[in-house]
C-alpha cells in the first residue's frame, strides 16, 4: 500500500464545528489515477456549525430535507457547509470567521456530520487533500497536525 493511501482523521476544534474531526479518504484507483473525492466530511460532536472564514453569504439552498450554505470570501475561495437543518442565515449577509451559519441534520446512522467543500472562483471544487492543507492553513491553531490512520485499504 502507497503511504498517501487510506483513511484519515484529523481532529480539529472551534471551526466549523466546536469539536470534532475531519475524515478523508486518500484511495488509489490503479497507479496513474486516484480517485477525486470533492470535500471533506466532518464528523461533530455537537450540531453547530460555523463558518471558518470571513466572507459573504451567496447562496442558501435545499436538496431534499438537506440544507446548504455557500461562503465566498475576499480571494474569490467558496466554502460550502452541507447536511444542514434550515440555516437561520439568508444570502448577501456578510459574516465573520465563527459566525453561526446552523444546525447540523442528522444523518441516517443518528451521526452529526456535514460535507465541507472548498472551490475556487471558477467552482473548480477542491479534492479532499487539497482541502485539508487548506484547512490546516486557515485553521493552524486549530488542528491535530498528525492525522492518524483509522483505515488501511
Amino acid at each position: 500500500m502507497n503511504a498517501q493511501e487510506g483513511s484519515f482523521l484529523l481532529s480539529i476544534k472551534d471551526y466549523p464545528v466546536k469539536e470534532g474531526s475531519i475524515f478523508y479518504t486518500i484511495e488509489t484507483v490503479s497507479r496513474c489515477y486516484r480517485l477525486p473525492i470533492e470535500g471533506v466530511e466532518v464528523i461533530s460532536k455537537s450540531d453547530s456549525v460555523f463558518s471558518i472564514a470571513n466572507g459573504i453569504i451567496t447562496d442558501v439552498f435545499q436538496i431534499d430535507d438537506q440544507w446548504g450554505v455557500f461562503v465566498k470570501n475576499s480571494t474569490g475561495l467558496f466554502y460550502v457547509y452541507w447536511h444542514l437543518q434550515k440555516p437561520i442565515l439568508e444570502k448577501g449577509i456578510i459574516i465573520t470567521k465563527g459566525t453561526f451559519l446552523g444546525k447540523i441534520k442528522r444523518n441516517d446512522e443518528d451521526i452529526l456530520s456535514i460535507r465541507l467543500m472548498i472551490s475556487d472562483r471558477k467552482g473548480k471544487i477542491f479534492n479532499q487533500l487539497k482541502t485539508v492543507e487548506l484547512l490546516k492553513k486557515i485553521l493552524p491553531q486549530n488542528c491535530n497536525y498528525k492525522p492518524q490512520e483509522i483505515v488501511a485499504l
